[in-house]
């Protein structure tokens, strides 16, 4: 059920995503079917989670 009317904006919702994670692909059915059932604009944000994590003997 939604409270969602016709004239108002879709709810904007950013996903971050990376390609390397099995979330991503196991996640993926489920969050396409809640942007169809809530009308959701959704933005598909890649990133890269070896670049954000600190390797192991990085200097800080």
């Amino acid at each position: 059920m939604t409270t969602k009317t016709t004239n108002s904006p879709p709810i904007a919702l950013d996903c971050y995503y990376s390609l390397s994670s099995p979330w991503a692909y196991l996640g993926g059915p489920q969050l396409q079917d809640i942007v169809r059932r809530h009308h959701v604009r959704l933005t598909l944000k890649p990133y890269d989670f070896q670049a954000v994590v600190r390797k192991p003997g990085a200097f800080r």
